[in-house]
This record gives C-alpha cells, structure tokens and sequence, in this order.
C-alpha cells in the first residue's frame, strides 16, 4: 500500500464517486477501498448535489455525462455555495476535446481522467490530487490563522492600553503630592528634582498612552467577519481538543455535556468564533483548582446555540462581571497581573460574540462555581437533516457526560453525543 494509501486509511478520508454507469462506479470504488479511502456513491448529479451538500467530504470523482444534471452543472453549484465548495473534483470524460475540458475547468474542477480509465494510474492521479488538497487546505488555514492574529492584537492592543488607566492615574497623584510638598518639606532638593523628572515622565507616558487608546478605538471597529456554514459539533470537538494539553499539564478533567442533535451547522466565521470559544475555556483551564473539573456544555435552545464553561476558579465580582460585560469595547476593570489574561480573554470573546450578534454572560459564586455562557442567535443556525420534533433538543436525556482527559480525547467523548 502506497503511503498516500495508508494516510488515507489512518484518517478515514471520505470520497463520493458520481456515475451513473454501475460497473464504472464498482470498479472506481473497489480500487479506491483498496487505497484506503471510504467510498461512497451516487448515481446522478441530483442524488451527489443533495450528498454534497450536507455531507462533509474529502474529494470527489465525478462523471461528466449524466441524466437529470450533468457534471458541470453539478461542479459550478458545489462551488456556489456548499458545505464542500473546496472539495478537489476530478472529472471523468469520455469525450478527448479541450473544449469539454477547459469547461470542466471553468466550472471549477480540480484535475480530470479519460476513458477508459487505467485504473492502477487512475489511483495514484486521485491520491495525488487529494495530497495537494490536503496542501492547499493547509495554506487556507494558515492564511485565516495569520488574519486572525492580526485582527486579535489589534482587539489587544485596546484591552491593554485601558489596563495603562489606573496605574497611570495613582502615580500622577503620588508624584504631584511631591512635587507640590503637600505633606512638609520633602527635605533635600535632589528629592523635589527626581519628584518633578518623574512627573514630566509620567506627563510623556500618558500622552502615548491616549494615542494608544485613539488608535485602539479606530481597530476594535476593523474586525472582518468571513461566514460560512459550520458543523457546530465539530467546532466544539476542536475547541476541546486544542486545549487537552494544558488541562493533563494542571490535572484538570474535561466533562463534555453535548446535545446537538440534527448535524447542525451555524453560519458564522469558523476562526472568529472558534477562538471565542478557545478563550473561554483557555481562560477557565487556567484559573480552575489544580485536579479539579471543568465542564462544557453545547445545546441549542429557543434563543439559539448555547456554549457554556463552568469551572472552579476564584469568584469574579460583580464589578468585574459588570464592566466586562457592559464597559465601551476595549474597556476593563482595574485588576491585578494574575487576573489580566483572563478578563482580556472574556473580554475578546465578547467582541467575536457580539461580532456575530451573540451575547456573552457571566455568573459567579461559591456554590456554583464561574459559569461563562455565550449564546448565537438561533437564525444563525441550519439544521437540515433535524426532524422538527426536535428543533431545540435540550432534553436531558440527549446529553452524553463523558471524562475528558489525555487517554480520552475529545474526539472520542464528543462523538458519543452524536
């Protein structure tokens, strides 16, 4: 077995063969079974259209000559606007003119096979077709990761400056009580000197500081929203995966409680809101007990999908909570180091929240511990393969509880909720 093969059994890549011929799609996917990938297949261009749009995939193999649609209808209304609009395609032709080729093209095929087929090259073609998408899915990734970045520091940069505020107000009024000699004399000159060179200083720093504070206002309204439709389970099954790391470092188990009947999928920037729920939950990760437990919750509702962290960490004051959640974008409460890197967090996740026209809300005491909530409006959501008795879905009974930890990945526990 090649070693595209075994990448492709380990992954269990999925691949749609469209034909309407019954021997050309046996014989396609038993030399596919045997590469490693999971075949499934459709005999028209309407049945691989309804497929291709609620089924995730890895690659298609598509016929251009077939009843009811033909490929090249069926290639440009995948590309329109569909759950596999970047799915690699190869087409396969019966006719050898460059005209019906460089329409396969212009409809957005990837690569394309002539009959009859060689079926051993016909193999390695699609094998290497799936590893340049591979390839260039990568490169998307990376691009809408470094965009995000960028788009994130300029939403730090104003939740830093404000933490400048309070400190920068508490020296003025120190220095300026000495400068002044409010209290006495402060005796030796060099005293009155440093006093004034300090105040001067001060006068510099809180000048940058407001231009800081100018430029941070002008970002916070630069956030672009790129919106697609979004598995909402996978979405949440990463968001736990990326943080297993930090939770096995501080012996903190991950209970999942997922209830996301219907394969929804929420149109939304994947990235954007992926990272609002990753702060969340990095944010709880970090301030729980160390051997202690945080638990995540997913479940559409009647106002729409709710993700919630609930963990143990030190209670937040009402203060805190009310200027998170209330203060001007960029805004927050006086705190300490220790608490910086989470009421940033909270407060980033507001902004990708409210970005989206969600909501973020916060509750805190003793008895059940920091419950950060954040909730999508329910418009946003698509629930297509969902009988309608089960619109919202909450009931208790749908819930599975699994242990999150190193040997339990959160593929595994979340997939269960399936």
């Amino acid at each position: 077995m090649s070693s595209q093969a075994a990448a492709a059994r380990t992954t269990g890549r999925r691949l749609l063969v469209v034909d309407d011929d019954p021997f050309y799609r046996e014989i396609a996917s038993a030399t596919l079974e045997a590469e490693g990938y999971h075949i499934r297949t459709s005999s028209d261009g309407v049945e691989a259209l309804e497929r291709l749009s609620r089924v995730p995939l890895d690659l298609a193999v598509v016929d251009l000559t077939m009843p009811r649609m033909c490929g090249l209808e069926l290639i440009a209304k995948v590309r329109e606007d569909s759950l596999n609009r970047h799915v690699p395609i190869v087409v396969v032709t019966g006719s050898d003119d460059t005209e019906t080729i460089e329409q396969a093209f212009a409809a957005g095929a990837t690569s394309f096979v002539a009959k009859p087929i060689n079926w051993p090259l016909f193999a390695q073609h699609v094998n290497y077709v799936y590893r340049a998408a591979q390839t260039e899915a990568e490169l998307r990734h990376t691009m809408r990761t470094s965009q995000f970045l960028g788009e994130l520091k300029d939403k730090l940069l104003t939740v830093l400056v404000s933490e400048f505020q309070a400190p920068l107000r508490i020296a003025h009024s120190v220095t300026d009580v000495l400068r002044r000699e409010s209290h006495g004399p402060l005796g030796q000159p060099t005293y009155k000197e440093c006093a004034e060179d300090l105040h001067k200083a001060l006068q510099k720093i809180t000048a940058t500081q407001l231009k800081m504070m100018d430029a941070g206002r002008v970002l916070t309204h630069s956030l672009l929203i790129r919106e697609e439709q979004v598995p909402l389970r996978d979405l949440v099954m990463e968001t736990v995966e990326a943080v297993l790391d930090k939770a096995d470092r501080r012996a903190i188990k991950i209970d999942t409680a997922v209830t996301l009947p219907g394969d929804p999928r929420m149109r939304c920037d994947c990235s954007l809101l992926g990272q609002a729920f990753r702060l969340i939950l990095d944010g709880a990760i970090q301030f729980a007990p160390p051997k202690s437990r945080v638990k995540v919750e997913a479940y559409i509702e009647a106002s729409g999908l709710v993700f919630q962290v609930t963990d143990r960490g030190p209670e937040l004051s009402d203060a805190v909570i009310r200027e998170i959640l209330e203060s001007p974008p960029g805004g927050l409460p006086d705190r300490t180091l220790s608490s910086l890197s989470r009421n940033a967090g909270l407060t980033i996740s507001r902004a990708l929240a409210e970005a989206h026209q969600g909501r973020l809300h916060l509750a805190s005491d003793s008895a059940d511990g920091n419950r950060t909530r954040l909730t999508m409006p329910l418009e946003r959501i698509a629930r297509p393969s969902a009988p309608a008795s089960q619109r919202f879905g909450s009931a208790p009974d749908q819930v599975e509880r699994r242990g999150t930890s190193r040997g339990a990945p959160a593929t595994r526990a979340l997939a269960g909720a399936n």
